[in-house]
């Protein structure tokens, strides 16, 4: 019989938004990233130990779940899976947003 996992309350606090709000700079920045990359990075963020296993695999989903719902907001697309594990880019939403934030050059 397996053992429930016991993940920190930590990982409640992350709200879905919050997530994909992380995320979305990196990969517009960074281009092409894994999902266990990006949950590494909201983990930096939030200030999470990435060394338990349990929340880092508690954060790998909540990114999962972020993103897939971010796709459909046009934030992120995914790109494909390597080895079991989704690529994601950064949506067309995201690239407008970087590039109106962006200053322009007087002609």
């Amino acid at each position: 019989m397996k053992r429930p996992l016991i993940v920190s309350a930590e990982i409640k606090y992350l709200i879905l938004d919050e997530v994909a709000d992380i995320c979305a700079p990196h990969l517009g920045v960074d281009g092409e990233m894994t999902t266990r990359e990006l949950a590494e990075r909201v983990a930096a963020a939030r200030g999470l130990d990435i060394s338990d296993t349990a929340l880092r695999n508690s954060v790998v989903f909540k990114v999962v779940q972020a993103l897939r719902h971010a796709k459909r907001r046009k934030q992120v697309r995914m790109v494909e899976k390597r080895n079991g594990m989704c690529v994601w880019a950064a949506g067309d939403a995201v690239a407008l947003r970087i590039a109106a934030s962006s200053p322009s050059s007087p002609d």
